[in-house]
């Protein structure tokens, strides 16, 4: 058997509580130990300038802080969805994994092509357990419980039944599972980053600001009870102008900003701009070519070299790699009309490669 596990960065954040027909909602209870990052008192970051001081202490915070191990048990919220035998002319389901419009169902495509999936909401998000945002919720750590997980896929203990496993993540799913990868190069057969490349847009950084990440209990009702370090966007605007290009239905975005989920400032300590040459299986990269966190802003640019940048760059020795680059497509390339190509191609990528 074969299963595809997702780990997202979900625009639409909707938790991985409401299961579609035939599928269950699941919570996990799993337990991981790395180093993580010694976070010093940040202040009040509510208070006008607060955010804007700490993230120009983050490179600091990165590289002097000291790092503590310790073990941490945690339940991860997921959905698991099993594989259809016949196409029903439909494509996926789940927040950003797995929305209610089956146009941009990657959940649903995939089981309709053979493959059980099971959409994981990552630590400090969603349903999942709410952990510190600062000392806890860190990469690293989201890397290894994700690791468990997979572990559980394999001795069959999800499904009844043992299977391989394809990771799927995107954007700071994407990063996650390169700290994953990293540490347990054999953890999946074949793995699917999207909403990543080498490249950059000198305007992302600007646009990010622009942002105005502040403390989600400050702005949303429904995050009141979370610790000042869990972070939401407060323009709505600035959101869709970063996260959607070109041809995608513009009542989305509303969608979107009004279910967003968090970003723990624990989370943007430590990018992994390391080389993983201990990864030798598969990988495919998909990104939208009007990325506007990695493509230029030139209309002539098609982010093709920042995508094929990737292999030579974070995994030099993947044994089969390729990449494809969604036409009029923004970050959030499952929320665009070219979703299903999206989806096609990894999947046509897969057959190749796991189904010779």
């Amino acid at each position: 058997m074969l299963a595809v596990v997702s780990l997202l960065w979900a625009t639409v954040a909707l938790p991985a509580l409401s299961a579609p027909v035939d599928c269950k909602n699941l919570k996990l209870k799993v337990t991981a130990t790395v180093p993580t990052i010694v976070v010093p008192d940040v202040g009040n970051l509510s208070a006008p300038g607060g955010i804007e001081t700490l993230f120009a202490k983050i490179p600091e915070i990165a590289s002097t802080a000291p790092r503590v191990t310790k073990p941490r048990t945690v339940e991860l919220s997921a959905v698991y969805c099993p594989p259809r035998k016949s196409f029903a002319g439909e494509y996926w389901d789940q927040g950003a994994w797995n929305d209610p419009n089956p146009i941009y169902s990657w959940q649903k495509f995939a089981n309709l092509q053979g493959y059980a999936t099971l959409a994981v909401d990552r630590y400090g998000n969603g349903a999942s357990t709410r952990g510190d945002p600062l000392q806890d919720v860190q990469l690293p750590l989201e890397a290894e419980l994700l690791y468990q997980v997979i572990q559980k896929i394999k001795a069959g203990e999800i499904s009844g039944q043992k299977s391989r496993v394809v990771f799927v993540g995107h954007s700071l799913g994407s990063q996650s599972g390169q700290f994953l990868l990293k540490s347990h190069p054999d953890a999946v057969d074949a793995a699917i980053l999207t909403g990543l490349a080498t490249s950059s847009n000198p305007e992302a950084f600007n646009l990010t600001l622009e942002l105005r990440n502040k403390p989600a209990r400050d702005f949303v009702p429904r995050f009141a009870h979370l610790p000042q370090g869990y972070l939401v966007n407060t323009v709505a605007q600035v959101r869709e102008t970063l996260f959607y290009s070109n041809a995608y239905d513009h009542s989305i975005p509303a969608k979107d900003f009004k279910t967003r989920g968090t970003l723990a400032v624990g989370e943007i300590l430590d990018f992994p701009s390391f080389a993983v040459p201990e990864y030798i299986a598969p990988l495919f990269v998909l990104t939208g070519n009007n990325d506007k966190l990695f493509c230029s802003p030139d209309p002539k640019d098609d982010c093709r070299a920042g995508l094929q940048g990737v292999r030579p760059t974070y995994f030099p020795n993947s044994s089969n790699f390729d990449y494809f680059s969604v036409p009029l497509t923004g970050h959030d390339l499952d929320f665009h009309f070219s979703a299903p190509v999206a989806f096609l191609k990894a999947h046509e990528w897969l057959k190749k490669v796991l189904h010779p």
